[in-house]
Protein backbone atom coordinates (compact mmCIF):
# COMPACT_ATOMS: atom_id res chain seq x y z
CA UNK A 1 0.00 0.00 0.00
CA UNK A 2 2.73 2.16 0.84
CA UNK A 3 4.32 1.31 -2.20
CA UNK A 4 0.90 2.26 -3.69
CA UNK A 5 0.99 5.89 -2.02
CA UNK A 6 4.31 6.27 -2.99
CA UNK A 7 3.33 5.66 -6.78
CA UNK A 8 0.17 7.72 -6.24
CA UNK A 9 2.33 10.56 -5.12
CA UNK A 10 5.01 10.17 -7.69
CA UNK A 11 2.79 9.84 -10.35
CA UNK A 12 0.90 13.08 -8.92
CA UNK A 13 3.91 14.88 -9.16
CA UNK A 14 4.59 13.87 -12.40
CA UNK A 15 0.73 14.90 -12.96
CA UNK A 16 1.64 18.45 -11.61
CA UNK A 17 4.43 18.76 -13.65
CA UNK A 18 3.01 17.84 -17.18
CA UNK A 19 0.46 20.38 -15.70
CA UNK A 20 2.58 22.71 -15.41
CA UNK A 21 4.15 22.03 -18.58
CA UNK A 22 1.07 21.75 -20.98
CA UNK A 23 -0.13 25.29 -18.91
CA UNK A 24 3.44 27.07 -19.89
CA UNK A 25 3.35 25.23 -23.78
CA UNK A 26 -0.29 27.00 -23.89
CA UNK A 27 0.43 30.10 -22.74
CA UNK A 28 4.27 30.17 -25.33
CA UNK A 29 1.56 28.98 -27.93
CA UNK A 30 -1.46 31.79 -26.82
CA UNK A 31 1.96 34.41 -26.80
CA UNK A 32 2.77 33.30 -30.48
CA UNK A 33 -0.51 33.40 -31.52
CA UNK A 34 -0.97 37.33 -30.44
CA UNK A 35 2.54 37.93 -32.10
CA UNK A 36 1.60 35.94 -35.56
CA UNK A 37 -2.03 37.70 -35.43
CA UNK A 38 0.26 41.46 -34.68
CA UNK A 39 2.54 41.06 -37.06
CA UNK A 40 -0.59 39.39 -39.72
CA UNK A 41 -2.45 43.26 -38.67
CA UNK A 42 1.00 44.97 -39.54
CA UNK A 43 1.37 43.17 -42.20
CA UNK A 44 -2.52 43.64 -43.46
CA UNK A 45 -1.86 47.28 -42.91
CA UNK A 46 1.37 47.61 -44.84
CA UNK A 47 -0.36 46.24 -47.83
CA UNK A 48 -3.46 48.15 -47.60
CA UNK A 49 -1.21 51.18 -47.71
CA UNK A 50 1.03 49.63 -50.61
CA UNK A 51 -2.52 49.15 -52.49
CA UNK A 52 -3.11 52.89 -51.64
CA UNK A 53 -0.36 54.02 -53.11
CA UNK A 54 -0.10 51.73 -55.66
CA UNK A 55 -3.74 53.18 -56.74
CA UNK A 56 -2.47 56.99 -55.92
CA UNK A 57 0.21 56.63 -58.07
CA UNK A 58 -1.61 54.64 -61.18
CA UNK A 59 -4.18 57.76 -61.04
CA UNK A 60 -1.43 60.50 -61.28
CA UNK A 61 0.32 58.37 -63.99
CA UNK A 62 -3.01 57.91 -65.62
CA UNK A 63 -3.77 61.89 -65.65
CA UNK A 64 -0.27 62.72 -66.68
CA UNK A 65 -0.32 60.31 -69.58
CA UNK A 66 -3.99 61.89 -70.57
CA UNK A 67 -2.41 65.48 -70.15
CA UNK A 68 0.61 64.58 -72.20
CA UNK A 69 -1.36 63.04 -74.48
CA UNK A 70 -3.79 65.87 -75.07
CA UNK A 71 0.08 68.18 -75.57
CA UNK A 72 1.08 66.07 -78.34
CA UNK A 73 -1.87 66.37 -79.95
CA UNK A 74 -2.10 69.66 -79.55
CA UNK A 75 2.11 70.08 -80.51
CA UNK A 76 0.67 67.85 -83.54
CA UNK A 77 -1.62 70.36 -84.58
CA UNK A 78 0.37 73.76 -84.24
CA UNK A 79 3.14 71.55 -86.61
CA UNK A 80 0.72 70.91 -89.41
CA UNK A 81 -0.61 74.28 -89.09
CA UNK A 82 2.93 75.81 -89.24
CA UNK A 83 4.08 73.33 -92.03
CA UNK A 84 1.18 74.54 -94.08
CA UNK A 85 1.81 78.34 -93.27
CA UNK A 86 5.05 77.63 -93.97
CA UNK A 87 4.50 76.46 -97.65
CA UNK A 88 1.77 79.09 -98.22
CA UNK A 89 4.83 81.64 -97.37
CA UNK A 90 7.04 79.70 -99.51
CA UNK A 91 3.76 79.67 -102.39
CA UNK A 92 3.86 83.35 -101.91
CA UNK A 93 7.09 84.13 -102.41
CA UNK A 94 7.93 81.86 -105.57
CA UNK A 95 4.72 83.96 -106.97
CA UNK A 96 6.17 87.29 -106.00
CA UNK A 97 9.29 86.23 -107.77
CA UNK A 98 7.91 85.17 -111.09
CA UNK A 99 5.74 88.73 -110.60
CA UNK A 100 8.70 90.46 -109.92
CA UNK A 101 10.33 89.20 -113.12
CA UNK A 102 7.23 90.27 -115.20
CA UNK A 103 7.45 93.26 -113.63
CA UNK A 104 11.38 93.97 -114.89
CA UNK A 105 10.36 92.21 -118.15
CA UNK A 106 7.55 95.35 -118.90
CA UNK A 107 10.08 98.09 -116.99
CA UNK A 108 12.85 97.28 -119.59
CA UNK A 109 10.39 97.04 -122.23
CA UNK A 110 9.23 100.33 -121.52
CA UNK A 111 12.74 101.57 -121.17
CA UNK A 112 12.95 100.35 -124.74
CA UNK A 113 10.19 102.24 -125.86
CA UNK A 114 11.39 105.08 -124.45
CA UNK A 115 14.69 105.22 -125.79
CA UNK A 116 12.99 104.34 -129.24
CA UNK A 117 10.64 106.84 -128.73
CA UNK A 118 13.60 109.31 -127.76
CA UNK A 119 15.47 108.47 -130.82
CA UNK A 120 12.06 108.82 -133.07
CA UNK A 121 12.36 112.50 -131.61
CA UNK A 122 15.52 113.30 -132.47
CA UNK A 123 15.05 111.74 -135.95
CA UNK A 124 11.93 113.46 -136.76
CA UNK A 125 10.97 117.45 -135.36
CA UNK A 126 7.49 117.51 -136.78
CA UNK A 127 6.36 114.26 -134.56
CA UNK A 128 8.29 116.12 -131.74
CA UNK A 129 5.63 117.40 -129.54
CA UNK A 130 3.00 114.43 -130.04
CA UNK A 131 6.05 112.15 -128.90
CA UNK A 132 7.56 114.48 -126.36
CA UNK A 133 3.47 114.06 -124.30
CA UNK A 134 4.28 110.17 -125.12
CA UNK A 135 7.31 109.69 -123.57
CA UNK A 136 6.15 112.15 -120.45
CA UNK A 137 3.39 109.66 -120.03
CA UNK A 138 5.60 106.78 -120.35
CA UNK A 139 7.87 108.26 -118.11
CA UNK A 140 5.32 108.95 -115.54
CA UNK A 141 4.32 106.00 -115.29
CA UNK A 142 7.58 103.78 -115.51
CA UNK A 143 9.03 106.24 -112.51
CA UNK A 144 6.53 104.48 -110.00
CA UNK A 145 6.67 101.22 -111.17
CA UNK A 146 10.59 101.47 -110.68
CA UNK A 147 10.03 102.58 -107.59
CA UNK A 148 7.68 99.70 -107.06
CA UNK A 149 10.08 97.35 -107.62
CA UNK A 150 13.13 98.16 -106.04
CA UNK A 151 10.56 97.88 -102.87
CA UNK A 152 9.60 94.49 -103.76
CA UNK A 153 13.14 93.71 -104.87
CA UNK A 154 14.40 94.42 -101.21
CA UNK A 155 11.57 92.43 -99.59
CA UNK A 156 11.85 89.72 -101.54
CA UNK A 157 15.92 89.52 -100.43
CA UNK A 158 14.35 90.48 -96.90
CA UNK A 159 12.63 86.79 -96.86
CA UNK A 160 15.45 85.35 -98.45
Amino acid sequence: MQYLEQEKHRLRLQLDVMEDEYEQRAADLRADLVRLRENLAAAEARTRDAERERTALAAALTEQNSRLTSELAAAARREADLSRRLEEARTAVTNRRASMRDHVEHLETLKEEVSALFLALSEDSMFGRVLRRTLVSRSLRVDPLGRHLSVLLRVTLWVR
